[in-house]
Formats: structure tokens, C-alpha cells, sequence
């Protein structure tokens, strides 16, 4: 076990060189909430990724992932709908240019469609 919590602890470390700002806040935030199940204390570090960024689509997405999680369909579709309008104008992480490749947590809009809601409940 304490092989296993070092080899993640490791994982992590190195998983941050060369991430940008932007990628490093939104690995923090969801290693803080959301892979906890701690819905709520995901949307409170998304929001604050929001606060900074707020068209970032990828933080948008999973907030309204969190949404959808606590049966709250109708604000998972608002949020998610406006998230796959911010990732259609960029606003996503790809400070390299390197359009080819996806980075860690961020969402590949062609499978995530089909995890917006379509209607309301």
C-alpha cells in the first residue's frame, strides 16, 4: 500500500513539469474534489479555476459534470452546453499548439457529447 501511495505521489510530481498555469489548476482541483467524490468541493475549486479563466471550457465541462453527478440535470446542460460553445472558439488547453495531443483531464468534445443531458427533467 505504501508503495502504491508513493508510486501516485510520484506520479503527480512529475506529471507538473512542463504543465501550464492552466493545466496545473485544473490537475489540483480535480485531484482535490472531484476523484473524492466530494461534488460540491469540486465545483468549489472549479469555480475558482473559473475565476481566472472564465471561458475555460474543460472546467466548465466537469463542473457541470458534478452537476449531473447530484442529479442536477438542468444546470449540467446549461453549463455544459456553454463549455462545448467556449471549446469550439479555443478555450481549451492547448498553450503548445499541439492539437494532436490531448492533455491530461482534457475533454475530448467528439466522446463528451454524449454526456450532456438533452432534455430538461
Amino acid at each position: 500500500m505504501r508503495t502504491l501511495i508513493l508510486l501516485f505521489f510520484l506520479w503527480g510530481s512529475f506529471a507538473s513539469w512542463g504543465q501550464s498555469k492552466q493545466e496545473k489548476l485544473i490537475d489540483q482541483y480535480l485531484t482535490q474534489g472531484a476523484y473524492r467524490y466530494h461534488y460540491t468541493q469540486a465545483q468549489y475549486y472549479l469555480d475558482k479555476a473559473l475565476i481566472e479563466y472564465p471561458k475555460f471550457s474543460d472546467a466548465q465541462y466537469y463542473k457541470g459534470m458534478c452537476f449531473l453527478a447530484q442529479n442536477n440535470k438542468t444546470e449540467a446542460q446549461n453549463i455544459m452546453l456553454k463549455a462545448q460553445e467556449n471549446a469550439k472558439q479555443g478555450y481549451s488547453i492547448n498553450e503548445d499548439d499541439a492539437y494532436y495531443e490531448s492533455y491530461p483531464y482534457q475533454v475530448n468534445w467528439h466522446m463528451a457529447q454524449w454526456t450532456i443531458p438533452q432534455g430538461t427533467p
